[in-house]
């Protein structure tokens, strides 16, 4: 059955391919972000880039998921040009399955480790588990995460590599960010933001900053925005709105230096078995 859909999606997909090179939006201008690409994902490809998206400077990965059918994937592409070169079509172990953890949001990657946010349908339980960055196979790591904070979820996680952090927050109105030892996936601390944030779907860690990836739900314009925090501190160092054109929802953001640029990479579902991943500089 699972198979069946998944040919369904990639046969749709190659329908909206034809038409979206017809089609393709133009989002308006967008202050202190410059759009640099924009790549157009359909069906299979949507599919591993629909949740989340985490960089290495050299891969971007993204992950995805069919709620319909409990099916969670992994991709990896080349950073430059954003080819696919590695699919797991279903990235989620059979034994959490069972557990109905099934769902894979935001990832974060780091020493040739992908470490997955996965939740339960409840949005009750809380699990990171851990894959190989050049596999995309699971390695058979995982780890409890306490619902103390997460009370809907854990939509999203990202990494720092430097510090060995792994940070994520509540998908609903929150002021907390948590931040996790790496190698014990222990609590370290919890950092205080200045004033909350709402919808949280997705964030990246660059330089001592998180990069939140927020959606605006239902706004006819496709504006979504992207909250920058200073780590250190909680507060909040700059706010940057982004136009998406139509009816979108945000979902993954990967971070990365390109000299010294500093660029972000964010997936928009378009809700039509299509993800547009647009990538943008950080104009200070």
């Amino acid at each position: 059955m699972k198979q069946f859909f998944l040919k369904i999606a990639a046969a749709l997909g190659s329908l909206c391919v034809f038409i979206g090179g017809f089609i393709l939006p133009v989002p308006k201008e967008n202050a202190g972000l410059r759009l640099v690409s924009t790549k157009f994902y359909t069906g299979l490809e949507a599919y591993l880039v629909g949740q989340g998206l985490a960089t290495d400077g050299d891969y971007l990965y993204g992950s995805g998921a069919l709620a319909a059918i409990y099916t969670d994937g992994l991709g990896k592409m080349l950073l430059d040009g954003g080819v696919f070169i590695r699919r797991n079509l279903y990235a989620m172990p059979k034994q959490f399955r069972e557990l109905e953890v099934d769902h894979i949001g935001g990832i974060g990657v780091a020493k040739g480790r992908i470490y997955a946010a996965c939740e339960d349908r409840a949005e009750e339980v809380n699990r990171v588990l851990i894959y190989d960055a050049e596999t995309l196979k699971y390695t058979g790591e995982w780890y409890d995460v306490s619902n103390e904070y997460l009370t809907d979820g854990i939509p999203w996680c990202t990494v720092d590599e430097e510090g060995g952090t792994l940070y994520c927050s509540a998908f609903g109105e929150t002021d907390k960010l948590l931040a996790f030892d790496t190698a014990t996936m222990e609590l370290q601390t919890v950092i205080t933001l200045e004033r909350s944030v709402k919808r949280v779907q997705a964030g990246a860690a660059a330089d001592g900053v998180i990069y939140l990836n927020c959606d605006i739900k239902d706004d006819p314009e496709g504006r979504k925005l992207v909250v920058a925090v200073d780590i250190a501190s909680g507060r909040i160092i700059g706010e940057y709105l982004r136009y998406t054109t139509g009816k979108t929802e945000t979902e993954g953001i990967a971070a990365y230096y390109k000299g010294d640029e500093l660029h972000l990479i964010i997936a928009d579902y378009d809700k039509a078995l299509s993800v547009y991943v647009r990538e943008y500089v950080l104009d200070n």
